[in-house]
């Protein structure tokens, strides 16, 4: 019991809840916002940190720099714009959409990796709610004050998980369904 005695002290000491709080608040001044409730806002976005351009900018440079010399070769080659056929311009169609299947193959497995990503990070959050739930359940106490404090105790964690889960999905309300076994 000592040591639930020394963190509910430190946990609420002045000093260790601003340090915790200024360190929240830097890690989410740098994370991109991204309104779920307006997809114009995300779409039309002029802020290079919120559209992602630090992600995509080497893949975009190197298959620019490839179109750009394949261009310059083709030129500079013995064909003149006089003999210029359709077959040029099917090969320059052709060189521009890969470049750009290889934009949206490069994006599209960026999204994927954050996707799984996500879904890692929240398994880890209920994985972490229930090991919580099981060391409250090993030492809560046979008392009826311990079992109170470890039905309290295990209806927050519950509750964390979901109000979790519908922050990250900008939901702003938890369904009561979701946690009628918690609170209801």
């Amino acid at each position: 019991m000592a040591a639930s005695t020394r963190l509910g002290a430190t946990m609420r000491d002045a000093d260790n809840t601003a340090a915790r709080r200024a360190a929240l608040q830097a890690g989410a001044r740098a994370q991109p916002e991204y309104d779920s409730s307006n997809f114009f806002a995300s779409v039309f976005a002029t802020s290079i940190d919120r559209r992602g351009v630090r992600a995509f900018a080497a893949p975009f440079a190197v298959v620019n720099a490839v179109s750009i010399a394949w261009t310059v070769i083709h030129e500079r080659a013995a064909t003149s714009a006089a003999r210029a056929d359709q077959g040029a311009f099917d090969g320059a169609y052709a060189l521009t959409f890969s470049a750009m299947g290889f934009l949206l193959v490069f994006r599209l497995a960026r999204a994927a990796v954050r996707w799984y990503d996500g879904r890692a990070a929240f398994g880890g959050i209920v994985a972490g709610v229930r090991a919580f739930v099981d060391v409250l359940l090993m030492y809560g106490g046979d008392d009826d004050r311990g079992r109170a404090a470890v039905d309290d105790g295990a209806a927050w964690a519950c509750a964390f998980a979901s109000a979790s889960k519908c922050h990250l999905r900008g939901a702003r309300e938890i369904e009561r369904d979701e946690v009628a076994g918690n609170f209801f």
